[in-house]
């Protein structure tokens, strides 16, 4: 607990980004919070609020999305890497890159761990199995 609070602090200075609410109403509702993402072994979890959150992703337009698509886990936002990992068997989930690459894994469970790298290396690993190495240029 003392590191995520650690970490808390540390990343003061995220943006506040818009979250959609998707069950107050059918109609799309926007409320501010604050994105902490935090590296523990070798998950990366969300707080959100103070809260951990496992269904999220973002998309291009870069607004932080509940969802159960799990489409586009992987995104460089400001410099890192933004994943999800829910540890749930999903019927399919769709890992997509910067660049185009995708791939779709079906009816498998699904374990995501990621190695964020000094040198602004990334690797996947997919069911214990490297599935990419991605190297991107940090934001300064």
């Amino acid at each position: 607990m003392r590191r995520i609070e650690k970490v808390k602090r540390f990343f003061t200075n995220v943006p506040t980004l818009c979250i959609k609410n998707e069950t107050v109403e059918a109609k799309n509702t926007y409320k501010s919070i604050r994105l902490l993402h935090v590296l523990i072994g070798d998950h990366l979890y969300f707080l959100i609020d103070g809260k951990v959150d496992h269904l999220l992703y973002i998309n291009e337009n870069d607004k932080l999305t509940i969802d159960g698509t799990h489409e586009n886990t992987c995104l460089q936002y400001f410099g890192r890497v933004i994943f999800v990992d829910d540890d749930l068997v999903v019927k399919q989930i769709q890992a997509k890159l910067l660049d185009g690459n995708a791939a779709v894994h079906t009816n498998q469970l699904i374990s995501y761990k990621i190695f964020y790298l000094a040198n602004a290396t990334a690797t996947w690993i997919i069911d214990q199995q490297v599935a990419y190495t991605y190297h991107f240029a940090a934001i300064a």
